[in-house]
């Protein structure tokens, strides 16, 4: 069978993703109907088509233009790698390839209400820089290239401050048809690493129900095709496909999601000019993930910190054991949550 390019990525991509969780067309048409309910405007010739080229991938059958485009808009977004929303610190029944997400969710409620949205102050263009979640004792994580939106250089290399009439401050909440609000209010102090994309910031004071994820200090002995769940807040991107944007997120941006997928195993990518390991993942994410935490549904525990990703390639996460030798977090290693 001769295939185009497209239609070998594909084949690869979404070859991988049904042979890896052992996955049929029930599993597939069980997650568009619970997309079409939650909201997905995906109309009934949409489904039959998303499940024909499906049915063509699994039986090495060529694919359409069509169905090429059909697959990238909807079984990759609403089918196979979906964003459902947070409601309450927690999600409502997954289609039954989630499984292992719903026989978890109550010990993923504390993961979810440590994640929250850096809302920034003072800044001519932006009002949201990506997300941050809670890691130790008044202390956050993020991205560094987040962090540097309304922070600069501050008394020595791995440190920054406020830049000059700009703050943040981080809101817990901000859930999909809720206006409720967690403030957090940074300090104004953070520690960055030379080496990763990722900052700690310090803030003033935790609320008491608020508890710091898990960080594994130690690499798990097996990673690849874990399920995987990222946390955070997806944003509008003008640099992404409109249409797949609007399909997967139904429009709504800036709001706590859950998006799950799969580790992909550990490879090469360039962090701030060097190259780096970092741990990949091939969940739905946008900008304004940046940031997010990377969560081991099994273990419960946050294997990383969402900062970057590939289109058709994978995305990318700081590993939490690296964050464990960091050397600008000795100082603070004490106060992280790593276990």
């Amino acid at each position: 069978m001769q295939t185009s390019d497209r239609s070998a990525q594909l084949y690869q991509k979404i070859g991988g993703i049904i042979e890896a969780g052992n996955l049929n067309l029930d599993h597939v048409d069980e997650s568009l109907n619970a997309a079409v309910l939650m909201g997905a405007k995906i109309s009934s010739k949409s489904l039959s088509l998303a499940l024909d080229a499906t049915a063509r991938i699994i039986h090495a059958e060529p694919l359409t233009a069509k169905h090429e485009a059909i697959l990238e808009s909807i079984i990759l977004g609403n089918g196979l790698r979906p964003a459902y929303d947070i409601a309450r610190d927690s999600f409502d029944q997954l289609p039954s390839v989630w499984s292992d997400l719903n026989d978890a969710r109550a010990d993923l409620t504390p993961v979810i209400r440590s994640v929250g949205r850096l809302n920034v102050s003072g800044h001519p263009k932006v009002s949201y820089a990506g997300t941050a979640f809670v890691c130790g004792v008044d202390l956050l994580l993020t991205n560094r290239h987040v962090a540097e939106e309304f922070m600069k250089a501050g008394s020595s290399d791995i440190t920054l401050e406020f830049k000059p009439g700009m703050s943040a401050v981080v809101d817990l909440k901000q859930e999909v048809g809720s206006n409720e609000s967690i403030l957090l209010e940074p300090t104004g102090e953070a520690t960055i690493s030379m080496e990763w994309d990722v900052a700690l910031l310090k803030v003033k004071s935790l609320p008491a129900e608020i508890a710091p994820v898990r960080l594994a200090a130690v690499q798990p002995s097996a990673i690849k095709d874990k399920t995987a769940a990222v946390i955070g807040y997806p944003a509008f991107d003008e640099n992404e496909n409109l249409i797949e944007q609007i399909a997967i997120f139904r429009g709504l941006f800036n709001k706590k999601r859950l998006q799950p997928g799969k580790f992909l195993g550990i490879g090469p990518v360039m962090s701030y000019g060097r190259n780096v390991t970092a741990l990949m993942h091939d969940c739905s994410t946008l900008g304004g993930n940046s940031g997010a935490a990377v969560v081991d549904v099994e273990s419960h525990k946050v294997l990383g910190v969402h900062f970057c990703g590939i289109s058709g390639v994978a995305n990318y996460c700081i590993p939490s054991w690296e964050l464990a030798r960091t050397e600008a977090f000795t100082s603070m290693r004490g106060k992280m949550s790593f276990c």
